[in-house]
């Protein structure tokens, strides 16, 4: 096998403590008599850990990888799929309730060592740098899929919870997710930019109840109202400040993928944020409106809000 060793460098002014380095370089592995690729492997599990060093950098195992293509077989590179650390998990449980799982991550912060540095603890940290000019792809932060090639109760690509326990408070925000889109280009030159896009690319048999995107509050003991189910807010900087030209913006983006109803009211005696009414004649005063935009003329209208229930 490689080198497996413990070390101490030094990076700027504070050490980087290493649990374990696995340096699978060739002039190491020839002293091994072996060759560069080979594997490492546990068998029957295997605990690796460190101690705590007081205003060090601590990594309990760090792996360095240089990837590149690989040789040409037939019409692909065998390096297509290359990673610098690979789980592969087979679960053979047919146990209810049990929600196995490749890597399980556990942090954990003592409630003797509470601050106030602004940087909140994270499970997992991804960073991703592409240096190269590159005419396709890009890059891309994390790629999670969740296949189903069997009989499924569901399917979840992700389940994302910000849980706050009984014993838990606090004074900032609560996110399930956060996601932040930020382009400090100079030169542009991008199509467009959307801080979250969600695609639906169903194309076999769809259920009658389906949504590209679906919120839902369940609660069983909340004691305030939810101010609203999607909230737009335009927090720009002053020096920096520029308008949201459409707080929604509707678009059929092919022939025949028409977008029918702006809205759809499941109920209409009022509890959907609908009421019924029938030769209605009197509406109050006009106390206010709402401005619409017709894109393709380049008209802007107005929809009256009156200060009476109409009869």
């Amino acid at each position: 096998m490689g080198m497996i060793k413990s070390r101490q460098i030094l990076s700027g002014r504070s050490p980087i403590k290493t649990g374990l380095d696995f340096s699978v370089v060739e002039s190491l592995l020839t002293n091994f008599n072996t060759t560069p690729g080979t594997t490492i492997k546990f068998r029957g599990g295997a605990t690796m850990g460190f101690n705590y060093v007081d205003g060090e950098w601590t990594n309990g195992i760090k792996v360095v990888a240089t990837l590149t293509e690989g040789t040409l077989s037939g019409s692909e590179y065998k390096g297509k799929y290359s990673r610098a650390f690979e789980i592969a998990v087979n679960t053979i449980s047919e146990q209810d309730g049990h929600p196995q799982g490749g890597l399980y991550v556990t942090l954990d912060r003592d409630e003797d060592y509470g601050h106030s540095g602004g940087s909140p603890d994270c499970g997992i940290r991804a960073i991703v740098t592409n240096y190269a000019t590159c005419a396709s792809g890009g890059v891309r932060g994390m790629d999670i899929m969740a296949y189903a090639r069997g009989v499924q109760a569901n399917v979840h690509g992700a389940l994302i919870t910000a849980r706050v326990r009984s014993t838990g408070s606090g004074s900032g925000p609560i996110y399930g997710a956060r996601i932040v889109t930020k382009c400090q280009s100079g030169t542009g030159g991008f199509s467009s930019m959307h801080a979250l896009e969600v695609a639906d690319e169903s194309d076999g048999v769809v259920c009658a109840a389906n949504s590209i995107v679906y919120i839902e509050k369940q609660s069983n003991s909340y004691t305030g109202a939810t101010r609203a189910g999607v909230e737009i807010i335009n927090n720009c900087n002053a020096s920096y400040s520029k308008a949201i030209t459409y707080g929604v913006y509707l678009k059929s983006g092919a022939s025949g993928s028409n977008i029918t109803n702006v809205f759809g009211f499941d109920s209409a005696d009022g509890t959907d944020g609908f009421t019924a009414g029938s030769a209605l004649t009197s509406a109050g005063n006009i106390d206010g409106y709402f401005r619409v935009y017709d894109v393709a003329t380049g008209q802007a209208l107005y929809v009256h809000c009156y200060d009476a229930v109409p009869t």
